[in-house]
């Protein structure tokens, strides 16, 4: 049985749940370094969204510039490895 925070973090929010953990399911699925790759290019102001998203793509992930804008003005909070 899953515990309570972990419950909780899966839960899908009323203002678009999902969308908020989209970047945290795409860094959970990658290796080590793919992940730390991933995450250092999100909190890097000049990698183009637009760049990272078809990167991601490439990986069979779909993400959006929008969900990339809303982490980087800091609407998602910081990732923590499950």
């Amino acid at each position: 049985m899953a515990g309570l925070a972990d419950e909780i973090k899966s839960e899908p929010s009323k203002n678009g749940g999902v969308k908020r953990r989209r970047i945290w399911q795409i860094a959970d699925a990658l290796d080590e370094e793919d992940r730390a790759a991933f995450l250092a290019a999100l909190d890097d102001f000049t990698v183009p969204a637009r760049s990272i998203v078809r990167v991601i793509e490439r990986r069979g992930f779909q993400l959006s510039e929008s969900v990339i804008s809303n982490y980087r003005s800091g609407q998602y909070g910081q990732y923590e490895p499950v």
